[in-house]
C-alpha cells in the first residue's frame, strides 16, 4: 500500500493482553525503520559488476521487472537502483515477458546451434566424515571437505570421486564460501551404505 500511497492503515491484532492497535503509518517512516534492509539491496549490485568485471559506468540501462507483488514497485528500491548507477530504472518489460525471455535464454544454453555457455554462480563442495585411517576399525570421525565444483563451473559438468570407506557414511554436497545468511548452505544429504 506504501509502494503507492504516501500513508497507509495499520492495524495489529491483539499485540498485549488482547488489544487490538490501529493507526497509520507514512513511507517516510517506514522507509527508515527498513533501511538496514534496503541497503542489503546494494550487496547482490555490487557482487554482479565484479563477477562480470564490469563498472557502473559500463551499464547503458537498468530494467526493474515488476509484478503486483515484486518488490521493485517498493520506491524506496528504485531510488537505491537510481543513486547506485546514476540513471534512472525502466519498468518497460512485464513478469511474463522476463519469464518468455528466460525461457529463450534456456533454450539457447541447450542449443547445440549457440554458443551459450552457463556456470555455477557459487563453488559446491562435498563433506564427509569418516575414520581418520580409514580402516575397518578406525577411532575419531573427522570431517573432510574439498570443493567439487568451483565458481564460474561450466554447466553441465560431471566429477567422478571415488571414496574408500569400510561402513557407512555420509555426504552433504554444500555451497562453499557463502557469506549471506539468507542463502541455506546445505544442498543436500546422501547416506552411502556398505555393501
Amino acid at each position: 500500500m506504501l509502494s503507492a500511497n504516501l500513508e497507509a492503515p495499520l492495524n495489529i491484532e491483539c499485540l498485549m493482553d488482547e488489544k487490538d492497535v490501529r493507526g497509520y503509518i507514512k513511507r517516510g517512516d517506514f522507509e527508515m525503520i527498513s533501511v538496514p534492509i534496503l541497503e542489503r539491496v546494494k550487496v547482490p549490485l555490487e557482487n554482479a559488476l565484479q563477477e562480470a568485471h564490469l563498472t557502473v559506468d559500463n551499464i547503458h540501462s537498468i530494467e526493474v521487472v515488476r509484478s503486483s507483488v515484486s518488490g521493485s514497485r517498493v520506491p524506496a528500491i528504485i531510488k537505491i537502483l537510481t543513486e547506485y548507477f546514476g540513471k534512472e530504472p525502466r519498468s518497460t518489460l512485464n513478469a511474463s515477458e522476463c519469464v518468455a525471455r528466460g525461457c529463450a535464454l534456456q533454450c539457447a544454453i541447450l542449443s547445440p546451434t549457440f554458443k551459450v555457455h552457463e556456470s555455477f554462480p557459487f563453488s559446491i563442495a562435498m563433506s564427509w566424515k569418516g575414520p581418520s585411517n580409514d580402516s575397518e576399525n578406525g577411532a575419531l570421525d573427522h570431517q573432510h571437505s574439498a570443493i567439487v565444483f568451483p565458481k564460474g563451473n561450466l554447466i553441465p559438468s560431471v566429477k567422478t570421486i571415488t571414496f574408500y570407506r569400510y561402513s557407512t557414511f555420509f555426504v552433504d554436497v554444500v555451497y562453499a564460501n557463502i557469506i549471506d545468511p539468507c542463502i541455506p548452505s546445505k544442498i543436500s544429504t546422501y547416506t552411502v551404505f556398505k555393501c
